[in-house]
Formats: C-alpha cells, sequence, structure tokens
C-alpha cells in the first residue's frame, strides 16, 4: 500500500468490490473476462485501484492479471487493457451508506450488474450500480498528515487521551492504527484497543460516530464521518476529530503508510546491545509495536472460522485482530475472548486455551514472520484454510505478513 508523497505519485491500494448481491467483481484468468460471481476475496476478486495527482479525482482499476478494467461508449466492460488509456479512467462517488458507485469518465454511465453481466451502461445510480469496498491491504498502518508533515499517535492530554498528529517519525506502540472493517465502515483503532470517534474522543466499542468511508483524492485518503465531515488535525496538538467543512482540502488528507516492525535488542547480559569486531554475539529481539496483531498469508488471513468457534483458518477475506503477549522470548497470542491459541494432538491450531501457550517469533523478511510452536514445528496454511503446526522448514506457506 503506498498513499504518501507529494503531488505526482502513484496511490496503489489493493481491495475488493462486492455488488449488490454480495459478489465480488472477478477477473478471471482465462480470457480475461469479468464477473461477479464468487462470495470471498482472492487473488482474482483483487483489484488495484490507482490514482495520480495529475489525474485529479479519476482512478484505474488494476486486476491481478496486470490490466486495466475499461468501458467502451456502448458499456461493453472489458478488463483487457494493458495500458490506463482514456476508456479506463473511472471517477469514484462515496454514498451515505458507504458504498461506492463507479462513473466512466469519458462517457458518464455506470459500473454496475451481477454474474457475468457486467456493463457501464446505467444513466443514474441504482442499487445495482453501487459497490462494497473491501480493503485488501494490511490494515495496521500509521496515519501521515499532509497539512501538518507529521504522524498520528495516540497521546494523553492531561486526564484525557486523544489521537495527536505532531509526531515527527511513527515510532512506538502509540503510532500504530488498526483499520476495523464493519457494517460498511472503516473504524480506527489504536493500539490500546480502543475507536476514534468523530468529537475526537476514543471509545471501547464500534458505532456510527467511529465509521468513515475512505475518499481518494489525488492520492491521498479522506476519511468522511457520518455527518459528511471531515477527520482533521485540530489545535496546537494536531486533535484529530472532525472538522466543521464538508469539503476536503489540505487538512483533512492524509497518507496511509504501512506499518514496518520496530524491536528491541537485548543481549545475553540484559544489558545494552553492543558489538565487538571478530566477536558473534546474540541478541533477543522482541517486537514492540504489535499489542494488537492481524496475520495475513498466502492465502489470506488467520481468523476464527465462525463467530464462537475455536477453530482458526489462514484463509479468511476478513481479519480477526488478536491480543500479543511477550514471555520470555515467546508470544502468546489472545482472541476477544480472552483465550490463546494453542496446537491440538492432530497439530491443527486453535484458540481455545485458558493460560497462555508460547510460540516463538523469527523474523524473516520485511513485515513477514514464521510461528514455530514450542514442539519445533512451524506454522503452515494450506489452499483450504487449515492452519496446523507440521511444518519442519520455513517457505512461502509457514511466512505470515504482520
Amino acid at each position: 500500500m503506498s498513499a504518501n508523497g507529494a503531488d505526482g505519485d502513484l496511490l496503489q491500494i489493493p481491495l475488493g468490490l462486492i455488488n449488490s448481491e454480495g459478489k465480488y467483481l472477478t477477473a478471471e484468468t482465462f480470457g480475461f473476462k469479468i464477473n461477479a460471481s464468487a462470495s470471498s476475496l482472492k487473488k482474482k476478486q483483487t483489484w488495484t485501484l490507482e490514482q495520480t495527482g495529475e489525474d485529479g479525482s479519476v482512478v484505474f482499476l488494476r486486476s491481478h492479471l496486470g490490466r486495466y478494467l475499461a468501458t467502451d461508449k456502448d458499456g461493453n466492460v472489458t478488463a483487457d487493457s494493458e495500458t490506463r488509456g482514456r476508456d479506463c479512467r473511472f471517477v469514484i462517488t462515496a454514498h451515505e451508506d458507504g458504498r461506492w458507485s463507479l462513473q466512466s469518465e469519458p462517457y458518464g454511465r455506470y459500473l454496475g450488474g451481477s454474474q457475468d453481466r457486467i456493463t457501464c451502461f446505467a444513466q443514474t445510480v441504482s442499487p445495482a450500480e453501487r459497490w462494497s469496498v473491501h480493503l485488501a491491504v494490511h490494515p495496521q498502518v500509521n496515519l501521515y498528515s499532509f497539512a501538518r508533515k507529521r504522524f498520528a499517535h495516540l497521546s494523553a492530554q492531561g486526564e484525557r487521551q486523544e489521537v495527536s498528529i505532531d509526531r515527527d517519525v511513527p515510532w512506538g506502540v502509540d503510532s500504530l492504527v488498526t483499520l476495523v472493517y464493519r457494517d460498511q465502515r472503516y473504524h480506527l483503532e489504536t493500539s490500546d484497543n480502543r475507536f476514534l470517534r468523530n468529537d475526537g474522543s476514543l471509545s471501547t466499542k464500534t458505532d456510527k460516530d467511529t465509521g468513515y468511508m475512505l475518499e481518494f483524492r489525488s492520492g491521498k485518503v479522506a476519511f468522511r464521518d457520518c455527518n459528511g465531515r471531515y477527520l482533521a488535525p485540530v489545535g496546537p496538538t494536531g486533535t484529530m476529530k472532525s472538522g466543521k467543512g464538508t469539503r476536503v482540502g489540505k487538512d483533512e488528507l492524509f497518507g496511509l503508510e504501512r506499518s514496518q516492525a520496530q524491536v528491541v535488542l537485548t543481549a545475553g547480559n540484559e544489558r545494552n546491545v553492543s558489538t565487538r569486531q571478530g566477536e558473534a554475539e546474540q541478541f533477543l529481539m522482541k517486537l514492540i509495536n504489535r499489542p494488537i496483531i492481524v496475520l495475513r498469508g498466502e492465502h489470506g488471513f488467520i481468523g476464527a472460522r465462525k463467530a464462537g468457534i475455536a477453530t482458526l483458518d489462514s484463509n479468511r477475506a476478513s481479519y480477526d485482530v488478536f491480543q500479543l503477549e511477550f514471555h520470555n522470548g515467546a508470544y502468546a497470542l489472545k482472541d476477544s475472548q480472552g483465550k490463546y491459541w494453542c496446537v491440538g494432538d492432530d497439530t491443527a491450531v486453535a484458540c481455545s486455551s485458558v493460560s497462555p501457550v508460547q510460540f516463538l517469533f523469527e523474523f524473516c523478511d520485511v513485515n513477514k514472520m514464521a510461528i514455530r510452536a514450542m514442539g519445533g514445528k512451524y506454522l503452515k496454511g494450506d489452499h483450504a484454510g487449515g492452519l496446523k503446526a507440521s511444518a519442519d522448514s520455513v517457505d512461502s506457506a509457514t511466512l505470515w505478513e504482520y
């Protein structure tokens, strides 16, 4: 995900588009055909929204095959354009119910339809031309204000806590923001499991006042609340809250930056890290900016199979947020009901333990890690969604984006 930088930078956000029947817009591998028949967000249902500063409000939609969605004057929709041509230009309108309509810029018609009957010929917007938006990015981010040129973070102002926009760099656990998608709105969750309300206060639960629609403007993002007003920094500390205006200006524009892993290193003697030439040392690495964590593998997110079911799947289109606890070099993961991850006799991973069960994290790549059970096996996901502690070595199926 990239949503930062000066005008002219390319905004790229992967997402899914869901029609009025609850089906995802899909780009088939064979023949570049499109339809809306899938019930979950996978690779073929993922589109990358692209927008540049030069194009203003115009967006382009690129499929997983690297081709662009396009329409002609007769409303015929294709997904085989290799470049961002005139017929690929769409304008987004965000509606009060949280859904989007996509209007062809050159022809003024709206994209809609179901099954294999996808057209762009409607002159007005009906329910068939409204699309729910499901972001396919990893939801843990840092927020950058273009007006203040500062990052947002959870802070204490006297006895009151708020999200302030006055930090030069997004360092520390309090700079972490998790985008939570509920009721066709996005909610901004702070590192202490609270949600930002439009009046600047924080709530332990989501409601209409914590929900925002995302609007993309010239490569940047604005958050519109339930009253049609936008989040902006206010006052000397840049308190993040809805302003009085119903139009987007510089104050209302933000960048979404991926929250990179931050760690502390402790030497074996529990002193500050140091190295000496010619000597090898081992260090304990502790992840410090993920008190809550979302994990995504090559097949999808890790989450409960169903509400109230302990079994965890690794191919979920939506994600669960887990609490992370550090115990003497290892980690325990806990769900919202207070139950911990554990490994069953059949090696399947479930969220059913009443006491912490330790796992080892091996940081393998930028924001990717392998998770090893105390028995020595790595957690592995498969196409069917199974999550088991069954792998002897690290490969693509055992790496988890965090």
